[in-house]
């Protein structure tokens, strides 16, 4: 089973991610990462709705590659966090670092029927 899936839209790539993003699969998910900013997109989202598990390695990458996207000048995006990973991100500020939105107000900035 992979730890993500990838759906690609006009200019948008979206990245699913799965269970865990922690130390034992963050080599696979930046190889992922990796080969998606390759690609320039103009928006990168992460649909975190089936996260269930971060860690600070997970939450270290997430910065780098919002770091990394703004460099490409990608939009990065994080969008449906589960109750406790919207916790770890308001205890930690990071909600306040990443463009965090729900799935509603994504959908209606970037996907268009």
């Amino acid at each position: 089973m992979s730890i993500a899936e990838i759906e690609e839209l006009d200019g948008i790539i979206i990245i699913k991610i799965f269970g865990a993003l922690n130390a034992k699969v963050i080599g696979e998910f930046d190889e992922m990462s990796d080969s998606v900013l390759r690609k320039k997109p103009e928006v990168l989202a992460l649909d975190c709705s089936k996260l269930d598990f971060i860690d600070s390695v997970g939450i270290n990458h997430l910065f780098r590659l919002s770091q990394r996207s703004s460099e490409e000048e990608i939009r990065f995006i994080l969008y449906d966090l589960n109750p406790t990973i919207k916790q770890i991100f308001q205890v930690t500020n990071l909600d306040k670092l990443l463009n965090v939105v729900t799935r509603e107000t994504f959908e209606s900035e970037f996907i268009i029927d």
